[in-house]
């Protein structure tokens, strides 16, 4: 029976649904501007429900010569899971970034390897394509995404940058390993590792590999491409991990998505999806006190002595 569609007399049923509606949901806070944030537990919540994503890697440069397309970026790692928590405690906070898209010398910037993802643990720059030629650059790694509560971490790995294009060789760069799949347990959770700087070819004529992903193993860096024989190859994702006392951990590559490598025909590659951080935090449930008991009891006799009145003065 509803507290709101009983018939008993309105101050009675107060008293009995005040005792406590244990469990509600209080407000969710979502992060999602690579950065670092402090989040301070409210006053009666015992767990959080959290989800944390890292970055996605940029995708890889064309090549100019319309003969080599660039590989996309991998996707960033999402966990999620519940935290018991104390009120009053200090969650630390870090949001990721996505990695840059590799360019090339035709869509309007000098070629060079994307940019890293911050994050605790950054992603690798792409590889710069070489001097000469007109290959494309490869993606920037994505950074790593963490949620740090006393003895209690969580570290979501950024993906892999994709290839850069070299010339003469036609169809498309590979891309950048997605980090998840497993967040096992490490004691090193809380401290991020910088995922590998791409490879580059550097007087030759190549496209440059994707960077590593960041988290807390480095990814890979791609290697250096070369015209007419390789493209740049992608970069590898980051480890994920978890620390500590973390119920329902699940694990996906579900993180912020890689970014489209460069088309041959013109497209400029894509920056990766930043990662984010999301914060459920759940209310203790209320355990009625004997007094409370005590007023619920009263209240129920209350209200069927009032019930029997009420049916005695009916006509």
């Amino acid at each position: 029976m509803s507290c709101l569609t009983s018939r008993w007399p309105r101050v009675s049923m107060l008293m009995l649904c005040s005792l406590g509606t244990g469990g509600a949901l209080a407000q969710t806070q979502t992060y999602a501007t690579p950065g670092n944030y402090t989040y301070i537990v409210p006053a009666g919540v015992t767990a959080l429900q959290v989800t944390v994503a890292g970055g996605g890697g940029g995708g890889g440069g064309y090549d100019l010569l319309q003969t080599g397309n660039g590989g996309g970026g991998g996707s960033g790692a999402l966990l999620q899971g519940r935290l018991p928590v104390t009120p009053g405690s200090t969650v630390q906070i870090t949001v990721g970034g996505g990695g840059g898209g590799g360019t090339s010398d035709s869509d309007g910037n000098p070629a060079a390897g994307g940019n890293a993802g911050a994050g605790l643990g950054s992603g690798g720059a792409g590889g710069a394509p070489g001097s000469t030629g007109g290959s494309g650059g490869g993606g920037g790694g994505g950074g790593s995404s963490s949620l740090v509560v006393g003895a209690i971490a969580l570290q979501a790995a950024g993906g892999g940058g994709g290839g850069g294009g070299s010339g003469s060789l036609g169809g498309t760069a590979a891309s950048g390993a997605s980090a998840g799949g497993s967040a096992p347990s490490d004691a090193n959770c809380a401290t991020g590792t910088v995922g590998g700087t791409g490879g580059s070819p550097g007087g030759g004529d190549g496209g440059g590999g994707g960077g590593g992903g960041g988290g807390v193993t480095s990814g890979s860096a791609g290697t250096a491409g070369q015209d007419g024989i390789a493209h740049g190859g992608p970069g590898g994702a980051g480890g994920s991990c978890h620390l500590g006392a973390v119920q329902g951990l699940t694990t996906s590559n579900a993180g912020g998505a890689g970014g489209a490598g460069g088309l041959a025909s013109g497209t400029a590659a894509v920056t990766g999806t930043h990662g984010q951080v999301v914060i459920t935090p759940l209310l203790a449930t209320a355990v009625p006190t004997l007094g409370q008991w005590g007023l619920a009891l009263l209240a129920t006799v209350a209200a069927l002595l009032a019930g029997r009145r009420l049916r005695r003065m009916a006509p």
